[in-house]
């Protein structure tokens, strides 16, 4: 119980935090905008921060739940907390997650390029060049933490312990089936939850929509493996490094 209770408390404060450090890259792409809301960016940084608060406080305590339930781990956290004594082989927890996350993103630019010959012009590791790398980096935490623990952590398990009810199956990580169509399902989700960003930048045209759609689905598809194979924080140093490499690294390799 009390494991669980600081397992909430760190992934609810790192994914509320992490809400925090994605404005100033959303407030700069979105500057037009802001012109004509109503309150300053002081308040509407509180705003925000409170209602991400809320919500990681939901999904977080859910995500654990039905985490549980069905038997999806976070390794390094739980062994840090438990002070089991058991070592950590960090080159081995983070040599895997590093490689996907970058190539991750090669195969996005790679298929962004495709999308572009055919017609849509969104450079998807641009996300405006003139916006300052550290705010970019500042982004990458969101993507890392926040959007794991939403789309893996909550989605993820929620689906599994869904399947695993209306299967009456009692140990669905051994369904290779089930747990894919959850990944695959969120993977989707995740695609889909890209679009209003995109809409801020190009008008939604079907092959816009299913350039988000398919090119998003790549990342969640990879990071819903590693959140099954290898555990929560796994996920999230994937998801870490592939924004990384599409916000700061391939934009400078690649102008």
């Amino acid at each position: 119980m009390i494991l669980n209770k600081k397992l909430f408390l760190i992934i609810w404060l790192a994914s509320s935090l992490s809400a925090l450090a994605v404005l100033p890259f959303a407030f700069e792409l979105q500057k037009s905008l802001l012109q004509d809301v109503p309150f300053s960016l002081p308040m509407l940084t509180l705003v925000s921060g409170l209602q991400s608060a809320v919500l990681f406080a939901i999904v977080t305590a859910l995500g654990l739940f039905f985490a549980r339930r069905v038997g999806f781990k976070m390794p390094i956290l739980e062994n840090l907390l438990s002070r089991s004594g058991e070592k950590i082989e960090w080159k081995h927890f983070i040599a895997l997650p590093v490689l996907l996350g970058v190539i991750t993103a090669i195969v996005i630019v790679l298929g962004d390029w495709l999308f572009t010959n055919m017609g849509v012009a969104i450079n998807v590791g641009d996300a405006g060049s003139s916006i300052p790398i550290w705010k970019k980096f500042l982004a990458s935490f969101y993507g890392g933490i926040g959007e794991e623990v939403l789309m893996r952590l909550f989605l993820v398990s929620m689906l599994v312990w869904l399947f695993a009810k209306i299967t009456k199956n009692l140990s669905p990580l051994t369904r290779n089936g089930l747990v894919w169509t959850a990944i695959v399902m969120a993977a989707i989700l995740f695609g889909i939850g890209h679009l209003p960003a995109t809409s801020a930048v190009t008008e939604l045209t079907p092959l816009v929509i299913a350039r988000g759609i398919v090119l998003n689905a790549i990342a969640g598809l990879v990071f819903g493996w590693l959140y099954w194979k290898r555990g929560l924080e796994s996920a999230i140093v994937a998801h870490f490094t592939g924004d990384i490499m599409l916000l700061i690294v391939l934009p400078i390799i690649l102008s």
